[in-house]
């Protein structure tokens, strides 16, 4: 059978997965976790370390506005204990961010017919691969292997591993390379 397209790329975030309750009560919780580990850890992160914004979150969605350049959290929570003059080794800052993405994944679910959706693809002969927009490469991971996801993709690539967000068209030729195909036998899906 000779079809148009040989890849189906998905996006993980309100495509394959979406959010139970809105995220604003959920930020403070994740917030709290991620410092209270770091007090635990010996390095309390200063009350006011986000300037005009409330949690972590807050404000790694204002700094990524307007580029296309990925920073992660951890690497933003580095910048900001290092601002106050600490410089806590990695386990500490992972550990951090553990806590806190241990809150936000219990917010997310897989969107009831994806499953069966990424099957039938897979039982028609597609290839299936993941470009998602992210924060913590690791988060991402988790949240794939929670939602059951894994298998059903030769490849999962989140901005947040290689330092780039959609739409710009790096990430998607880092896929691209990947499957060895050219753009137009690839569609991208959310």
């Amino acid at each position: 059978m000779n079809r148009r397209f040989e890849v189906i790329f998905f996006d993980l975030g309100d495509t394959l997965m979406y959010d139970k309750d809105p995220w604003d009560p959920i930020f403070p919780r994740a917030d709290a976790a991620m410092r209270k580990s770091l007090t635990e850890a010996g390095y309390p992160l200063a009350e006011n370390a986000y300037g005009d914004f409330d949690t972590l979150f807050d404000l790694y969605y204002h700094r990524r506005t307007d580029t296309i350049k990925e920073e992660t959290t951890v690497q933003l929570l580095r910048e900001l204990m290092e601002k106050q003059g600490a410089s806590p080794p990695d386990p500490v800052l992972f550990a951090a961010m553990e806590a806190m993405y241990a809150i936000t994944q219990e917010n997310w679910y897989v969107e009831e017919d994806a499953l069966q959706t990424l099957e039938a693809l897979k039982e028609m002969g597609y290839r299936l691969g993941m470009i998602s927009n992210s924060a913590d490469d690791e988060n991402t991971q988790e949240l794939v292997d929670k939602g059951q996801l894994r298998p059903y993709f030769e490849f999962i690539l989140s901005s947040a591993a290689c330092g780039i967000r959609k739409p710009d068209a790096h990430i998607f030729q880092l896929a691209l390379e990947h499957f060895k195909v050219p753009p137009e036998k690839t569609v991208m899906v959310g």
